[in-house]
């Protein structure tokens, strides 16, 4: 409960986390000098780095990390990724709703890899077009090709653009520019967990589904509410009644 507690007491955003760690490492040690905990410090690609080989496993990690691995055991927890609901669940929906007509894309703050595989590993990845499947990589090579208009990372809305758009590397600079009200609110459909994920729709025109599955679980229901989610449903399944 520790960890959860002095995370909920941290601001919002990526800098703003990082600062408050600081404080927070700063308070609790007793100490001065908190080099050691900033964003890429050498602390940082530690633990980084151990995560990524627990989780990619020994041989993911040394293709796509491009490293080599402390340790040979390691098969990677990303084959056994547990679904929030049961597979034959988001299967059917996932069926039902191209059976219906719509075109399902994926918008993610994960990187490629880590998308792609647990989507194989599930069964779900079928019901995807790889050019309408937008990730962390994708983002992080259009703030490359375009640094001054870094960052684009949710709640930016260019992954949702380029994943709606077929993510053609050739217009990126096109999803990072022109972003206002360029959908009809009838016929896009952005499901998110969270904030960023709500003020991407927003943004773009998109109608918002909420879900209550995120980091904050039931507690983000308020926040949701408070920046106009168009819906608030407790889990993905629950869209069918509002699609289907």
């Amino acid at each position: 409960e520790k960890p959860l507690e002095v995370i909920d007491s941290f601001r919002n955003g990526k800098d703003a986390i990082y600062e408050d760690l600081e404080s927070y490492a700063k308070d609790q040690l007793e100490i001065d000098d908190t080099e050691l905990f900033k964003l890429k410090s050498n602390l940082w690609q530690l633990a980084k780095d151990t995560y990524q080989e627990w989780y990619l496993g020994k041989d993911l990690f040394n293709k796509v990390e491009e490293g080599t691995a402390l340790l040979d055991f390691k098969k990677g927890f990303i084959y056994e990724e547990v679904i929030l609901k049961p597979q034959e669940e988001i299967q059917l929906l996932l069926q039902h709703l191209k059976e219906a007509g719509y075109h399902l894309a994926i918008a993610t703050g994960r990187p490629r890899t880590e998308t792609i595989i647990p989507f194989e590993s599930l069964g779900l990845k079928s019901y995807f077009d790889d050019e309408h499947i937008v990730t962390a990589s994708e983002v992080l090579d259009a703030e490359s090709d375009y640094p001054e208009y870094q960052p684009l990372g949710k709640p930016n809305p260019f992954s949702y653009i380029a994943t709606l758009n077929g993510n053609d590397r050739n217009r990126y600079k096109e999803y990072a520019t022109h972003q206002e009200n360029i959908v009809n609110k009838d016929e896009v459909y952005i499901v998110g967990d969270s904030l960023a994920d709500l003020l991407s729709a927003k943004k773009i025109g998109a109608t918002f589904i909420g879900t209550l599955t995120g980091l904050k679980g039931d507690k983000a229901q308020p926040e949701l509410e408070e920046y106009g989610a168009d819906y608030i449903v407790e889990d993905v399944t629950k869209i069918r009644n509002i699609l289907l």
